[in-house]
């Protein structure tokens, strides 16, 4: 694994330069990682709001917020956003917060994250309001089987065997 040596303090990182190790980050870290990101001038107290929601929705929920809750809990518009970490969220906001590249996909390993499928619930929350007048979530026991597409029907008869 590669590392970067930093006032005599190593940080192992991946192949793309993203913090292996959640732990191992610390402000030192982000800090001399933000020349490098088109980051001029170095960090400001809006770049550490949006690097300290990040880590603290990691640390409570063990996975890498989405942008969209990000820019909406920090009141930032997608171009502010931009303008902060002009490599962009995953390769800007969430390198220097110290999130490993596999863990914004996968999420942290000693939380759990997803249950298995259930095409029941994926369309529930797919087209719940989708021509429904009253604005009311279709509830899943509501939904008939028969009304699956294929694809999904597949994958529901695929978990029901196991």
């Amino acid at each position: 694994m590669p590392e970067i040596c930093i006032n005599s303090k190593s940080y192992i990182v991946d192949d793309y330069g993203f913090l292996i190790d959640f732990n191992q980050w610390d402000k030192t870290f982000a800090e001399s990682l933000a020349s490098q990101l088109s980051i001029q001038g170095g960090l400001t107290a809006k770049h550490w709001e949006v690097i300290r929601f990040i880590r603290d929705w990691y640390i409570e929920k063990g996975n890498c917020p989405i942008v969209y809750h990000t820019c909406k809990k920090k009141q930032l518009r997608i171009n502010q956003l931009k303008e902060l970490f002009p490599t962009g969220y995953l390769r800007g906001a969430c390198k220097l917060a110290g999130i490993s590249y596999k863990s914004i996909y996968y999420g942290n390993p000693d939380k759990p994250q997803l249950l298995p499928f259930d095409p029941e619930i994926y369309l529930t929350y797919k087209y719940a309001n989708c021509g429904n007048p009253s604005n009311q979530a279709v509830l899943p026991e509501k939904r008939k089987k028969d009304a699956l597409p294929k694809e999904l029907k597949k994958m529901s008869e695929s978990s029901e065997k196991h």
